[in-house]
C-alpha cells in the first residue's frame, strides 16, 4: 500500500485521496482517515500511539487477536508515524452485556492490560474505544495508548 502525505486535508492511499474522520469521537493526537476498506491513522503529535500499536498487535495472542481491529501496515511518512488498519462497520447502539463474548474480551483486555483506556461501562453499556461490528463482532479498534500504571 502506498500512502501519500501532502497535508493534513489531502492525504492519498495507493492514489485515492482519503476522508477526514471528524466528529465528537476524534483524537486530536492523530488524524485519522478513511476510505471504504481502511483507516489510517497519523500520529501527528509525536506520541508513537501507531508504534504502541504496531507493537501490541505483534504480541496479542493469535486467538486473542479475534478481539482488535487489524492492522495492515505500519509505516512512517515525513515525521510522522502512521497504520493502516481495516475498516470495520460499528453499530451505533450497541448493547455490549448480551454480547456472547463480553466476559472473555474484557479478560483479554485486562490480561494486556487495556482496561484502563479501551473499556465497557457495565451499569451503562457504554464503551470506550472498542465497540460491536455490524456482524456482531466485539472488537477493540484503539489499543495504541501507552499503558497507565497507578
Amino acid at each position: 500500500m502506498r500512502l501519500e502525505f501532502v497535508d493534513a486535508n489531502h492525504v492519498y492511499l495507493n492514489g485515492e485521496r482519503l476522508h477526514k474522520k471528524r466528529g465528537r469521537f476524534v483524537d486530536f493526537d492523530r488524524l485519522i482517515l478513511y476510505d471504504n476498506k481502511h483507516i489510517v491513522k497519523i500520529d501527528m503529535s509525536g506520541n508513537n500511539q501507531s508504534l504502541i500499536e504496531w507493537k501490541k498487535w505483534n504480541e496479542f495472542c493469535d486467538n486473542h487477536k479475534k478481539f482488535f481491529v487489524p492492522i495492515i501496515q505500519f509505516g512512517n511518512i515525513g515525521k510522522f508515524d502512521y497504520v493502516i488498519m481495516e475498516r470495520k462497520r460499528f453499530k451505533q447502539k450497541p448493547k455490549p452485556m448480551r454480547h456472547p463474548e463480553v466476559k472473555n474480551f474484557l479478560e483479554v483486555l485486562e490480561f494486556y492490560e487495556l482496561r484502563w483506556d479501551a473499556d465497557i461501562d457495565e451499569t451503562c453499556g457504554r464503551m470506550t474505544n472498542c465497540g460491536i461490528t455490524t456482524n456482531n463482532k466485539i472488537l477493540c479498534y484503539d489499543y495504541g495508548r501507552p499503558v497507565k500504571h497507578f
